[in-house]
């Protein structure tokens, strides 16, 4: 992704890192595919020569994974969605669609799993602070090489906030047993593991 500008992120909600990538969004359709991964896909048709000969494939898609956050998996082709993945991504989705202003900042270097890692504000809110205050996402104090971009403190005060409160997923019996592991051994399992 190249179409953007780097900037000074400092005291912006939830944020820890001082310069990111703005991305560009006028030139990309934006989407989610789970509440977690972000899709981006370039508007307009970069190379139809290339596209006509099938050599265009992917390189219009980039995939965004959310910073700090790890959401309920949705329903794959090879298993079952888990309890609240739904209800998370549509949360999501339904901020993006109202939202009048997106914002989408990313960690150069910073790639997971072929996702490029960043933050995405909705009219000004930190939508994955506002997925973790929900309970429908839980704050994933991720350690990558670079250096985080998330405020762990604010990120970890609202995911306690959301436990404490039984909120979305952390209401649900099926979490409560993950809650438990995660308090006791204070070691992170995502999701995706279970």
């Amino acid at each position: 992704i190249t179409d953007g500008e780097m900037v000074n992120v400092k005291g912006k909600g939830g944020l820890s890192a001082q310069q990111l990538f703005k991305v560009d969004l006028n030139n990309y359709q934006i989407s989610a595919s789970d509440a977690d991964t972000l899709v981006l896909q370039r508007k307009g048709n970069v190379n139809p020569l290339a596209n006509f000969f099938g050599l265009g494939g992917g390189q219009n898609k980039f995939s965004v994974r959310l910073s700090a956050i790890d959401a309920p998996e949705t329903a794959k082709a090879d298993r079952e969605g888990m309890p609240f993945a739904d209800t998370a991504l549509g949360r999501l989705r339904s901020m993006m669609k109202r939202g009048k202003k997106l914002e989408l900042f990313l960690n150069p270097g910073d790639i997971t799993y072929g996702r490029q890692v960043g933050s995405l504000f909705v009219d000004g809110r930190n939508v994955e602070l506002d997925l973790v205050k929900s309970g429908n996402a839980r704050f994933l104090n991720f350690k990558g090489k670079n250096k985080q971009i998330f405020d762990t403190k604010v990120f970890g005060k609202m995911e306690k906030l959301a436990q404490g409160n039984d909120s979305g997923m952390w209401g649900d019996p099926y979490y409560k047993p993950f809650e438990e592991v995660m308090n006791r051994s204070g070691k992170s399992v995502t999701f995706n593991s279970l």
